[in-house]
């Protein structure tokens, strides 16, 4: 679907990609490119057993400025939704765009430091605003082209970046290192956006991130074992900038979460017969799978 030189598209992706997106749109209730009701997507390399990911998560593709609004407008907090775009911009910039991870590190610790803040839930919306605009005017800079502002075309460069990358030199190494074949491809996936995190003191203690396996490791007992990130998205748990805590802490904190994921630990288990290694997002106290 992607040639080796990953510099072109199959028509058959396309009319894949069209059709799936419109079954995702009928079952979310929401469009994708839609400024009222956007429909948001994250992008996940998903290589052969015993690979790399190619590309780190690609999150909310398919928002723009205007969509943002339509987020607000259909009652996600103010600061939600300006970090949702936030995000977008922060991910979408370094693993398609290739702008410099340190240059937009930079404007978000000056942006949190100026608020006294230690993460970007306790900034105001309007500082929200502020970062992602100040992100994007960044990235538009460094590249030297405006930015992307058509959901579709979004989308067609982020699958495109995330192809290209399988055909990089690290992935190839590691492909040559373990002696696997060349002519091998990698999948992508397309998901609907859980949120993750909220600006509303209210919800903050029932969203986050984590990821678990489905038995302790030193005794192979029979419970989940991980980390766990409030107010947060995947990317959250490996960037070392928040302390995670022990999964085993939602029993407390979340005990309806904890119990959705003991029956998920107990189904896949059941289901593979091996113990598992799971990433799941909680919004609003539900548990979303995002991979296994």
């Amino acid at each position: 679907l992607f040639n080796g030189s990953g510099q072109g598209w199959d028509k058959a992706l396309q009319a894949d990609l069209d059709a799936a997106l419109s079954r995702l749109a009928e079952h979310a209730g929401c469009s994708f490119g839609d400024e009222k009701k956007p429909l948001l997507l994250s992008l996940r390399s998903s290589p052969p057993p015993g690979l790399s990911k190619a590309l780190p998560v690609l999150l909310n593709l398919g928002l723009t400025e205007q969509g943002v609004s339509g987020l607000i407008e259909q009652g996600m907090e103010a600061g939600a939704a300006w970090d949702a775009y936030r995000r977008q911009i922060f991910s979408y910039a370094q693993q398609v765009l290739a702008v410099e991870p340190a240059e937009l590190e930079e404007i978000r610790g000056a942006t949190l430091d100026e608020a006294g803040a230690e993460a970007e839930h306790e900034l105001e919306p309007e500082a929200l605003r502020q970062l992602a605009l100040t992100l994007r005017s960044h990235c538009e800079q460094a590249t030297g082209r405006p930015w992307p502002a058509d959901p579709k075309a979004q989308l067609h460069e982020a699958i495109a970046a995330a192809f290209r990358a399988w055909y990089s030199a690290a992935p190839e190494d590691e492909r040559w290192q373990k002696g696997l074949s060349h002519h091998n491809g990698t999948a992508l996936v397309l998901q609907q956006m859980a949120a993750g995190t909220s600006n509303s003191a209210g919800e903050s203690r029932r969203c986050g991130a984590g990821r678990l396996s489905t038995r302790v490791p030193a005794t192979g007992e029979l419970q989940p074992y991980g980390q766990f990130l409030e107010q947060a998205l995947g990317p959250d748990l490996t960037a070392g900038i928040r302390m995670t805590e022990p999964v085993q802490g939602l029993k407390k904190k979340q005990p309806e979460a904890f119990a959705q994921l003991l029956a998920w630990c107990a189904k896949l288990e059941a289901e593979f017969q091996d113990a598992q290694e799971l990433q799941f997002v909680l919004d609003d106290g539900k548990v979303w799978l995002l991979s296994c």
